[in-house]
């Protein structure tokens, strides 16, 4: 866990790294530019020629549904929202990807779109597909999971965090938040074997992404890193340290 942090120090200013990838969304003009900045993380432009262009950062996870590259995204054209873009990985021609929105990191994975992507270009209108969703305990009880943290970087670092399923994950500002009130939502997974909570958030109307990892289960004395792009191809550090539990979590059926 230490190497995590120590790696979201010494980003202070990463530029984009050779090995880009471009993929397109099948049946749609959606190109997406994944530039590699350190393993297992990526950052995110989307072109503006169909749309109004995204800025993300993503992370390869492990999870109980597979592993997928789970991107937390801000959409120029829709400030309010904060975006999530799972994308079945490995990367490959026809592999699967669905998006979900949340606007306020508590009612998350709000389903806006899925279906199949490309290596490269593809042609409009070609394999569009409702991609299969990230699993659920379909006809089961919803498994719960809630918080209040607080970073050792005041009082005012104070977070709400939700886990849905062993799988959905968001973030919201804490009662007596006053510093960076994030509003984002991730997974549950495994980056590079340390068991995290990867999420994508942004703060007020800032144009930065962020991405938050938060060790997991959620313990005292856990770890927690944050990084942050603003045009989607450079990306640098916002900061690491632990968390203290103020609000202990439960687990409810």
């Amino acid at each position: 866990m230490k190497r995590l942090i120590l790696a979201a120090m010494a980003l202070c200013a990463m530029t984009g790294a050779a090995g880009a990838k471009s993929i397109t969304l099948d049946g749609t003009c959606d190109r997406i530019l994944l530039v590699p900045q350190f393993r297992p993380v990526f950052t995110l432009t989307e072109s503006k020629k169909c749309g109004d262009g995204m800025d993300g950062i993503g992370t390869i996870v492990k999870t109980e549904g597979g592993r997928f590259l789970s991107v937390g995204a801000r959409d120029d054209g829709d400030p309010s929202s904060q975006l999530s873009y799972l994308f079945q990985y490995p990367l490959v021609t026809g592999g699967s990807w669905t998006s979900y929105k949340t606007t306020d990191g508590k009612t998350i994975f709000e389903s806006t779109g899925g279906g199949t992507y490309s290596l490269g270009s593809a042609a409009p209108g070609s394999g569009l597909a409702n991609a299969p969703s990230p699993p659920r305990l379909h006809g089961a009880p919803a498994r719960l999971v809630t918080a209040t943290i607080q970073l050792d970087l005041g009082s005012c670092y104070v977070y709400d965090i939700k886990v849905v399923d062993k799988f959905y994950a968001g973030i919201a500002p804490a009662a007596g938040n006053c510093a960076m009130p994030f509003v984002g939502e991730g997974v549950d997974g495994f980056m590079s074997n340390h068991h995290m909570l990867v999420l994508g958030a942004q703060a007020d109307a800032s144009t930065t992404e962020y991405a938050i990892d938060i060790q997991y289960p959620l313990v005292s004395g856990g770890f927690w890193q944050a990084y942050q792009t603003s045009d989607g191809r450079n990306l640098l550090g916002a900061g690491a340290g632990y968390y203290t539990i103020v609000t202990p979590g439960a687990a409810k059926k």
